[in-house]
C-alpha cells in the first residue's frame, strides 16, 4: 500500500505555443504530471496531438469574444467531470475539473485560471483582475459542497510583500535598445499586431530575431517582448538596477487580488513551502516578478508536498528558456494510503 500522489504543472505557453512546442512537450513529460494546466492556448489541434502523446486527455475552454487565447487542461487521472464558466466580464474563460484521486480525500477541483493583464488600465489592471476574481470565488462558495478546490494558473498579479525586480527589467529594455533591435512601430505592423495593444510604445522589435540571442533572449520568445510606452522608457533610462530602487517602486503596484484569494481562505502553495524565495515566474529572459500561483483550500493544506518553479535552481530544465516567457509552476499533494478492510 502506497501514499497517493498527485502531480500538477501549471504553463502560460506565449500564444499557442507556436514553434516551441516541442520544448513545452519536453518540459511537460519530465515533470511526470498528472494534470497539466495550460494558458494562451490558440490552436487546440496541436494540443490535443500533445496530449495524445502524453497520454493524456484535453479538455478545452473556449475563445471568449475577447480574447483568442484560453486555458487547456490535459489530465492522465481520470475525470469526473468539467466545466465552463462563461462570465462576460472576464477576458477569457474560467475551466474546471473535478478529479478524485483518492476516495479517502474525495473530489478535488482544478480551476484553470488566466486572469486580465489589462496592465494600462486603471490601477494597472489590478481593477479588471479583482472583478475576475470575485467572479470565480463566487461560484466557489455558491456551489460549497465540502469539495476540496485548487487555484491554479497566470494570475498576472503580485503577491503581497513579494519583492518586483523592475530596475532589472528596465535594463534588460534598454540593453535591446541598446542593441538596435527596437525600430519605429510603423516598420512592421504584423509584429505590432501580436503585441498587447495599451502596452504600445513607439517601438517594436527588428524582424532580425537571430539578434535577441545577443541579448540572452531566445529567438522565438520574441512576440513576449513589450517595450514601454516613449515616457516610461526616458524615465526609466537612467535607472541603475538596485534592490531599494525596487522596494520604492514596487510600493506603487496594487495587490487587490491576491490578498482577495488570501482572504477567502486559500494558501498561497509555492509561499507555504519556501517563505523567503522569491520564486520568480516571469519572464524566462529577465526574471522579475512572481505571477503565477497555486492556491489550495484550507482542508488540502495538509496534503500540499512541494510547489517548486520549473527552471529555477532547485528545479532545472534545459528547455524552460526556449519555450515560453514563463516558467512552469509544479506542485504535488501526498495524500495518506486509503484503509482497506
Amino acid at each position: 500500500m502506497t501514499m497517493t500522489t498527485l502531480r500538477l504543472l501549471s504553463y502560460n505557453i506565449l500564444m499557442g505555443g507556436t514553434g516551441r512546442l516541442a520544448h513545452i512537450e519536453r518540459i511537460c513529460e519530465r515533470s511526470q504530471a498528472d494534470i497539466i494546466i495550460l494558458q494562451e492556448a490558440i490552436d487546440d489541434g496541436p494540443l490535443q496531438e500533445l496530449a495524445g502523446r502524453l497520454g493524456m486527455e484535453a479538455y478545452c475552454a473556449p475563445p471568449s469574444p475577447m480574447s483568442a487565447s484560453h486555458v487547456v487542461i490535459l489530465s492522465r487521472v481520470p475525470v469526473d467531470d468539467w466545466r465552463v464558466h462563461q462570465h462576460p466580464e472576464m477576458l477569457r474563460y474560467h475551466l474546471e475539473c473535478d478529479v478524485t484521486p483518492s476516495p479517502r480525500i474525495g473530489t478535488i477541483r482544478i480551476h484553470g485560471i488566466h486572469l486580465a493583464a489589462r496592465f494600462g488600465e486603471r490601477a494597472n489592471g489590478e481593477a479588471r483582475r479583482l472583478r475576475e476574481i470575485g467572479k470565480i470565488l463566487d461560484d466557489i462558495q455558491r456551489e460549497d459542497d465540502g469539495t476540496h478546490h485548487i487555484l491554479m494558473g497566470d494570475f498576472n498579479s503580485i503577491a503581497p510583500r513579494d519583492v518586483v525586480r523592475a530596475t532589472l527589467f528596465f535594463e534588460k529594455l534598454r540593453s535591446l535598445k541598446e542593441a538596435g533591435l527596437f525600430l519605429p512601430d510603423e516598420a512592421l505592423p504584423k509584429l505590432r499586431s501580436l503585441r498587447v495593444r495599451h502596452l504600445r510604445g513607439s517601438h517594436s522589435l527588428t524582424d532580425e530575431h537571430e539578434s535577441l540571442s545577443t541579448v540572452g533572449i531566445a529567438p522565438h520568445l520574441a512576440p513576449s517582448i513589450q517595450p514601454l510606452p516613449n515616457i516610461a522608457m526616458l524615465a526609466t533610462s537612467w535607472m541603475p538596477v538596485n534592490h531599494r530602487l525596487d522596494l520604492i517602486l514596487g510600493r506603487g503596484i496594487r495587490r487587490w487580488t491576491v490578498q482577495k484569494i488570501l482572504d477567502a481562505g486559500f494558501t498561497d502553495c509555492y509561499r507555504l513551502k519556501h517563505p523567503r524565495t522569491r520564486g520568480f515566474t516571469c519572464a524566462t529572459w529577465v526574471p522579475a516578478t512572481r505571477i503565477d500561483y497555486a492556491f489550495a483550500s484550507r482542508n488540502l493544506v495538509p496534503y500540499v508536498e512541494t510547489c517548486d518553479v520549473v527552471g529555477s535552481l532547485r528545479r532545472p530544465d534545459r528547455d524552460v528558456p526556449h519555450a515560453s516567457d514563463h516558467f512552469p509552476l509544479y506542485l504535488e499533494l501526498h495524500f495518506p494510503p486509503d484503509r482497506t478492510s
